[in-house]
């Protein structure tokens, strides 16, 4: 099992096979696979729970936003380069 500071989700996209790919040790990331309808391709278990995983999944599976296009959110707020007076 992982502390929670160890958990996360890598996704990573290849444009050769246009597949998503995911590797997961987050529990609610690897059931929201699942019901999803992502291919597990792999997990590992211990003591009879599944503690990581690994998927696929067709380009269509995720959709990037422009920002700017999504209603009722804050103008670019959290996509600033410029630095601010704390940095």
């Amino acid at each position: 099992m992982f502390l929670k500071e160890e958990r996360e989700t890598i996704l990573n996209y290849d444009p050769i096979t246009q597949t998503w790919h995911a590797w997961t040790n987050y529990p609610s990331h690897i059931l929201k696979f699942r019901k999803q309808g992502w291919s597990e391709t792999q997990k590992w278990s211990e003591n009879g729970r599944d503690i990581a995983a690994t998927f696929t999944a067709p380009k269509t599976a995720i959709r990037i936003f422009n920002p700017a296009k999504i209603k009722n959110a804050e103008p670019d707020a959290c996509f600033d380069d410029e630095p601010t007076e704390d940095e």
